[in-house]
């Protein structure tokens, strides 16, 4: 049975991807180039990384969250940026020559999946 239903939007838009990390549900909406943290009881927002002209995300289309940190497909500018979720800091984690939709890491193994393939990192 469901805990919870109903929509997750960020102004009138659905996430592209979403994560769970310590009883948060983190989203991405790429239309509106923000990260959203949302408390899990509540459903309600929480955080907002992003948005608006300033934004560090061009496109934000996957999220995968290890340890303390969110890793973010950034389409728009052909990175992944690492998202320090105890600090909020964000730094460039890997660059590539074309977009990235998703990104993970699987038994100690880096994973992109990108419009032409799939990707093994080292």
């Amino acid at each position: 049975s469901f805990i919870w239903a109903g929509k997750l939007l960020y102004k009138n838009t659905p996430p592209s991807s979403i994560a769970v990390y310590e009883n948060k549900l983190w989203a991405t909406f790429p239309e509106h180039n923000v990260l959203v943290r949302y408390n899990l009881n509540t459903m309600r927002e929480e955080l907002r990384i992003g948005g608006g002209s300033s934004s560090p995300f061009a496109n934000p289309c996957h999220i995968f969250i290890k340890n303390n940190f969110a890793y973010i497909c950034n389409k728009g500018s052909l990175q992944i940026l690492k998202v320090d979720l105890t600090t909020y800091s964000l730094e460039v984690f890997e660059e590539f020559t074309t977009p990235v939709n998703q990104y993970l890491e699987v038994d100690n193994r880096r994973f992109v999946v990108k419009d032409d393939g799939v990707y093994k990192l080292n």
